[in-house]
């Protein structure tokens, strides 16, 4: 190793169980594809030795070119699996080449996990990440004197997204260097060009070495352009894609024609007032008229109208987070007397705290189908509830959305 701390690619990773399971995630296509493109473009060429390799295959001439060009249709991907790590790259594997699987299998979607995202908050109006590869160089700077490190960075094939893959070791030992560490000291970023915004992994508020990473990032943004800062944005999700259209909208923005004034977050009620409405009431505002008396094709419109186009939006984790309380008729007059959202002195009033926490393939999907077969009504339901926010997670005060204070870049887990 040089001078720095950095790893180099062709640093070989030792062959043992977290590769193993590695590969074993991966789809058999997928492993031929990235060991033909290792062979052919002499990147990461097979490590083993034809006089070791004939013990084994007594009846095989060792050819792993001409074995992945036309491997056997017969062949599980357990036995391509154990080629890999047996025979070909019987002396481990470099790197560069488990970051290379690892990312590329994101960009697939082959590999998911939760994803969340920061946004840079900057004096000046331009875009901020526009060389994703003067961030990496300057990360690295920061990474040096802290950690023995190892950073890996691929395109996306389709999003203009650049994912980075950060692997961190915290001990010198040798024996350690060689050892692919558990996923805690793997970060993963996706900058998006041209933008302020910041896709990671969760950082885990009591992981050390989570939060001195984090400290670097946070400089890293700082050098860039003076008196910036890394806010969490409060999104999750396992799709890049659906992040990446999510990303930067506005409910102001997404509320349109009649429904414009949900964008304004003045008006929503909260799903735990369970009192009946008065329909003849002077003073129920117009959108309090259930809709079990439009017809099927009318709710349809309604329900359109409320969500839109939502197929890119597929989150499937909300969590909400209900604050609301429970007022006699009395109450509720001295409330809508006095400014919205001020406390009141009364001390019956009961006020529940509650989370709710969705969950599915497309949650927002699932709610605005209960819409149309009218299981819910699509013209009281809240705002929120029709993905409208941009966000899966969310504090709600009263019926209306509030920003919740957020230790600065870390995310819960739970």
């Amino acid at each position: 190793m040089s001078s720095t701390t950095e790893l180099p690619n062709k640093t070989i990773m030792k062959n043992g169980s977290r590769i193993q399971t590695l590969l074993n995630r991966l789809p058999k296509d997928f492993l031929i594809k990235n060991c033909l493109h290792w062979i052919q473009s002499q990147t990461y060429p097979p490590n083993a030795t034809a006089n070791g390799v004939e013990d084994e295959f007594p009846m095989e001439e060792w050819n792993p070119l001409q074995f992945y060009l036309d491997p056997p249709k017969s062949m599980l991907k357990r036995a391509i699996a154990y080629r890999m790590i047996n025979v070909d790259w019987r002396n481990g594997f470099s790197l560069g080449q488990i970051a290379h699987l690892e990312l590329s299998a994101i960009a697939e979607g082959i590999f998911s996990f939760r994803w969340t995202g920061s946004k840079v908050f900057h004096q000046q109006e331009r875009s901020l990440f526009s060389n994703p590869t003067l961030i990496l160089q300057m990360l690295k700077l920061e990474l040096q004197s802290l950690f023995i490190y190892h950073t890996y960075m691929l395109q996306h094939p389709t999003l203009p997204i650049w994912l980075m893959r950060i692997q961190l070791h915290e001990s010198s030992k040798p024996s350690s260097l060689h050892l692919i560490p558990s996923s805690r000291r793997i970060i993963y970023l996706g900058v998006v060009k041209n933008s302020d915004i910041l896709l990671h992994n969760l950082f885990l508020k009591n992981d050390v070495c989570h939060r001195l990473f984090l400290q670097c990032l946070t400089r890293v943004v700082d050098r860039l352009q003076t008196a910036s800062f890394l806010q969490p944005i409060e999104i999750t999700g396992k799709s890049l894609e659906s992040l990446y259209q999510i990303l930067g909208s506005h409910r102001k923005a997404n509320a349109l024609g009649a429904w414009q004034i949900y964008g304004n977050n003045e008006i929503d009620s909260s799903p735990l007032d369970l009192r009946p409405t008065v329909l003849d009431d002077k003073h129920l505002h117009p959108r309090q008229v259930a809709s079990n008396t439009l017809s099927e094709s009318d709710r349809k419109i309604a329900t359109q109208n409320r969500f839109g186009d939502i197929s890119n939006q597929a989150l499937d984790r909300v969590i909400i987070t209900l604050n609301h309380d429970y007022l006699s008729d009395k109450e509720e007059e001295l409330r809508n007397a006095s400014v919205r959202r001020k406390s009141l002195s009364a001390s019956n009033a009961h006020r529940p705290i509650l989370t709710l926490q969705f969950r599915g393939q497309h949650v927002f999907q699932g709610i605005k189908e209960l819409c149309e077969e009218g299981a819910m009504d699509p013209i009281t339901v809240p705002s929120y509830l029709t993905g409208e926010t941009g966000k899966s997670m969310l504090y709600v005060y009263d019926g209306l959305e509030q920003d919740r204070p957020t230790l600065q870049g870390f995310q819960e887990t739970s």
